[in-house]
């Protein structure tokens, strides 16, 4: 009960830190493309989780990469979408993926959900139409903003396969969070390359 409780706690502190985030990135998007913030954001972060490369073990290459690159597709199309629609309305789509993750679990692996999670979709729908009725209407920045909560729904979902399918030998958080920086720091400077101004800023 007691770490049950310290979950929830760390869940919510994490959640506020994370609704931070959405005017900083707005700010940030006016003077940088989605690439260049992630290859920044994940270059520092890779060369502070670098030395754990040291000891990592196969699966937590394997699962931390692909878990990456389903992370690394999130975060583009909701940077790329936040520089085309109001941090409120990035925010209050992309939080929707609390709703995609079952409904992707049901459809595609035949979970069963009772009638919360259908008043849920329900009151979540009201939300939308609120939100973009009465200010501008659904553009193409929502639009990447909500494609970018389904490949958060897919990564939440993935990670939770990879927890279990690794149940008899835990991967370690850490090594797969230098992983995931790995490849998403590899994944947008290919990307940066292949344009024609390069890594130019």
């Amino acid at each position: 009960m007691r770490s049950e409780r310290f979950g929830l706690w760390a869940l919510l502190i994490v959640t506020m830190v994370w609704g931070t985030t959405f005017p900083a990135m707005k700010l940030l998007s006016a003077q940088l493309d989605a690439l260049q913030i992630i290859w920044l954001r994940f270059a520092i972060a890779l060369l502070v989780l670098a030395p754990l490369w040291r000891g990592m073990r196969r699966n937590e290459r394997l699962w931390g990469c692909a878990l990456g690159l389903l992370l690394f597709l999130a975060f583009w199309l909701q940077i790329e979408g936040l520089a085309r629609t109001s941090s409120n309305r990035n925010a209050f789509v992309t939080g929707l993926n609390v709703l995609v993750v079952p409904i992707i679990a049901m459809l595609v692996l035949g979970r069963r959900y009772g009638w919360r999670l259908w008043a849920a979709c329900a009151m979540a729908c009201v939300g939308m139409v609120l939100m973009f009725h009465e200010n501008e209407p659904w553009n193409l920045g929502d639009t990447l903003t909500l494609a970018s909560t389904f490949f958060y729904a897919i990564y939440i979902l993935a990670l939770e396969e990879c927890s279990r399918r690794n149940r008899d030998f835990p991967l370690r958080a850490t090594r797969m969070a230098a992983a995931q920086a790995t490849m998403m720091c590899l994944a947008s400077t290919l990307l940066l390359l292949s344009r024609e101004e390069g890594l130019s800023w």
